[in-house]
């Protein structure tokens, strides 16, 4: 019913907002069909808000139309997973919030953030790496609006302290921390500083170079 209703919408008629929650395991292709429906029409309709919380053990996967949107400006993802993956393009992305969000390897994350350049608020908890690779093509660049990062159990991913140094709240759990190969030690230091300096919800955050 839902998904008739979006799609009998004129592509002229916007959709500002769109929320999904799912609290119950449904037939996985049927289900993860009709999301894929949902989110490409409201995605085509030009959604600014999106919110999509699934069944926390159901996993479903998240058409990666989601990561390619001119107009979203708050993205948020619980409980999915990113099989298919197209270029990211989020110029328009203020708030970025994934939670237990599984993704097939480390460069997607990398790309997502690189396709934020205007971030305020980031949210990172317990997201899943399928493949690693050892060599990265690509390093997240500095992300000169961000306000707010929030980063708890992201499995191996390293976060670079270059790209957090302009936050003004930081939250870091079960983290490590790196810095670009190409800081010097005493720009490493006065980046140190700053995060240190920063107001703390917890004493227990270290950072360390490697």
């Amino acid at each position: 019913m839902v998904s008739v209703t979006i799609n009998e919408r004129s592509e002229h008629q916007p959709i500002k907002s769109f929320r999904l929650r799912c609290h119950e395991s449904h037939d996985n292709s049927m289900f993860e069909y009709l999301v894929s429906t949902l989110l490409t029409a409201a995605t085509e309709r030009g959604v600014k808000h999106l919110d999509i919380h699934m069944y926390d053990t159901l996993k479903s996967s998240v058409n990666s139309c989601v990561f390619c949107s001119i107009n979203l400006v708050v993205l948020k993802l619980k409980g999915v997973s990113v099989n298919h993956f197209i270029p990211a393009n989020l110029p328009s992305l203020r708030t970025l919030h994934l939670n237990r969000v599984q993704f097939i390897d480390d460069g997607q994350i990398v790309e997502i953030l690189n396709a934020c350049p205007v971030l305020e608020d980031l949210e990172m908890k317990d997201i899943s790496i399928t493949f690693w690779s050892d060599e990265s093509d690509e390093d997240v660049k500095k992300l000169t609006n961000l306000i707010r990062a929030d980063l708890t159990n992201v499995s191996r991913y390293g976060v670079y302290l270059d790209v957090l140094s302009n936050v003004e709240f930081l939250r870091l759990e079960s983290m490590r921390i790196c810095s670009s190969s190409s800081l010097n030690n005493q720009e490493r230091m006065e980046m140190m500083k700053e995060l240190l300096a920063l107001p703390r919800i917890s004493v227990t955050c270290g950072i360390y170079f490697e």
